[in-house]
């Protein structure tokens, strides 16, 4: 069984055009029985589905030895001797499984949804199903590929941005303060403060008394003295 999926790497690579950089995309084939990379491809843009077939092809077919590389990186096959395999290619072979794929995982992006993909699936005789919706158990193994590539390999490679220099998410924009009819911003929330007066404040009216007022003590004194007069007549 292999898993396929794709990720953005956090490295910036240097496009050969412009000399500006650029993000990567990176395509993994993982077997899940021996949880190892069988195959893999690098995008300067989204992968496509002529890309998803090309990585099937690097899984079916062996990997070329290339000059530079040394003796330790061209493995031994078990029960097959390594001469008979680089007659079967028509060069030696370096150390990576090839096989033929009966079930491919992959998640459910555009690029495994089209006719191509129906088209690869005839081909090669394998059954491509997407992985389950809201079920990261179906593709865990290629998961936990990419984030051991990212933590432990791309760390050493020039270019690499940390993920805490990784672009966070806008976050909800707060909602504007009301603001009062003179333009200041209310200190009591949603209330919006009454609006200052301009000029001089108008003055205040006394409010009619609706008890006479109390008399004095010397007009107290009068009033009881003229009492006291008539009652005498």
């Amino acid at each position: 069984m292999v898993a396929l999926d794709t990720t953005v790497l956090s490295v910036k690579a240097c496009e050969a055009v412009f000399g500006e950089p650029v993000s990567v995309h990176l395509t993994l084939a993982l077997d899940v029985y021996m949880h190892s990379p069988v195959a893999f491809r690098l995008t300067l843009v989204s992968d496509t589905p002529v890309d998803m077939a090309m990585l099937l092809r690097d899984v079916m077919m062996p990997l070329p030895m290339r000059p530079e590389w040394g003796e330790d990186l061209e493995w031994p096959y078990p029960g097959v001797p390594a001469a008979v395999v680089a007659e079967f290619a028509g060069h030696r072979v370096a150390g990576l499984p090839f096989f033929t794929p009966e079930t491919i995982t992959t998640d459910h992006s555009a690029v495994y949804k089209n006719h191509h993909r129906v088209e690869v699936q005839r081909v090669i005789g394998a059954n491509i199903l997407p992985a389950r919706v809201l079920r990261p158990t179906d593709k865990q193994a290629v998961e936990r590929a990419f984030g051991a590539i990212q933590s432990l390999l791309l760390e050493l490679v020039g270019g690499h941005i940390p993920v805490e220099a990784w672009p966070t998410p806008c976050r909800k924009r707060r909602r504007p303060e009301p603001r009062s009819s003179s333009g200041r911003r209310s200190s009591t929330g949603n209330k919006l403060q009454r609006p200052a007066l301009r000029g001089k404040p108008p003055r205040e009216s006394a409010a009619p008394a609706r008890f006479p007022a109390a008399p004095t003590s010397s007009a107290a004194a009068a009033a009881r003295g003229a009492t006291a007069s008539a009652m005498s007549l």
